[in-house]
């Protein structure tokens, strides 16, 4: 097995995978941080989809915002899409 500085290959490859996991760990937590910061919930914690529940959908919502956006969802959503935080429209 060769040596580089006295690593192996095998536990520098080992120590690269871990950093690129952790890596990417934070950067999925960030965008969890971000959404809270901002006084947003994840799509995952509103359980969104990207279709309508019966005659509710998210371009019907009081928390829609035109084009793509909600008050409450973080990320791009669809005025077709719905989550447990639907609430009508008043009038």
């Amino acid at each position: 097995m060769s040596k580089l500085n006295g690593v192996s290959r095998r536990k520098l490859l080992h120590s690269a995978a871990a950093a690129a996991a952790g890596v990417a760990g934070a950067v999925a937590l960030a965008g969890v941080s971000d959404a809270r910061a901002q006084g947003q919930r994840t799509k995952a914690q509103v359980s969104y989809m990207d279709h309508p529940n019966g005659q509710q959908h998210c371009g019907l919502c009081a928390y829609f915002q035109p084009p793509a956006n909600c008050g409450i969802v973080a990320g791009t959503i669809s005025p077709n899409g719905w989550c447990w935080t639907f609430r009508a429209k008043a009038g």
